[in-house]
C-alpha cells in the first residue's frame, strides 16, 4: 500500500470538483487530524482562523521534528507508523520497452546537500536494462522523497507505478513482476 503525507493529499485535492475522491480523502484526513489534536491538546483546530495552517503547525512540531511523518492512505485514513525496515530490491519486465527494471531503496550517499536543504530525506533508484546479450544498462534515475521510503511503501512493489511514471511517463504501463523469493508470492500484479 502506498501512503501519502498531508501536503500530498492537499495538493492532489487542489482544483478537484466537489465530491471527487481526492477532495474526500483530504477532508477525511483533516477530520482525523482534528480528532487527534482535540484528543492531545484539547483544542479544536476548526475554531482557528485558518485550520490548514494549524494542521501544518501541529504536524511540523508533533511529528516531523522527530524525523517521522503522519501518513495517510488514499482515502485519507491515518496509517499506523511503520517500523523502520529495509525494502528489498525488485525487478520488473516492461514489455513495451523490452527492458528489465531494477528498483531499489537508496543508501543515502546520493543525496546532495542541496537536496537535503529542499527537504528530501530518502530516495529510490531504478536501472533499466536492455534484453540484449549481457543485459546492458540503458537508462535509470532517482526518485527523491521527502519521507523515508519505508514510511511511504510497505514493499517496493507499491512503488512500481511511481517508477513507471518517472522512467516511461506512464504509471499504467504494462509490466510483469519478477518475483525474487517467497515473501512476494502474494503479489502478482500484471496490469
Amino acid at each position: 500500500m502506498k501512503r501519502y503525507t498531508w501536503d500530498e493529499l492537499y495538493e492532489m485535492a487542489d482544483d478537484k470538483p466537489c465530491g471527487s475522491a481526492e477532495l474526500k480523502a483530504k477532508d477525511e484526513a483533516r477530520h482525523q487530524i482534528r480528532c487527534r489534536v482535540m484528543d492531545s491538546a484539547m483544542h479544536d483546530i476548526e475554531d482557528d482562523e485558518c485550520p490548514e495552517d494549524s494542521i501544518d503547525y501541529w504536524l511540523k512540531f508533533g511529528y516531523e521534528q522527530s524525523g517521522r511523518h503522519l501518513m495517510f492512505d488514499d482515502a485519507g485514513n491515518i496509517q499506523p507508523m511503520p517500523e523502520e525496515k529495509a525494502l528489498h530490491d525488485i525487478f520488473i519486465y516492461v514489455p513495451a520497452a523490452n527492458q528489465i527494471v531494477r528498483i531499489a531503496e537508496g543508501t543515502g550517499d546520493n543525496l546532495l546537500h542541496e537536496d537535503e536543504e529542499l527537504g528530501y530525506v530518502d530516495y529510490l533508484y531504478y536501472e533499466q536494462y536492455g534484453m540484449e546479450q549481457d543485459f546492458p544498462e540503458e537508462d535509470g534515475g532517482m526518485m527523491l522523497m521527502k519521507v523515508r521510503a519505508f514510511e511511504r511503501y510497505d514493499t517496493l512493489y507499491d512503488a512500481i507505478e511511481d517508477i513507471l511514471d518517472m522512467a516511461y511517463g506512464n504509471s499504467k504501463a504494462q509490466f510483469i513482476a519478477l518475483m525474487p523469493d517467497e515473501r512476494f508470492k502474494k503479489i502478482e500484479k500484471i496490469q
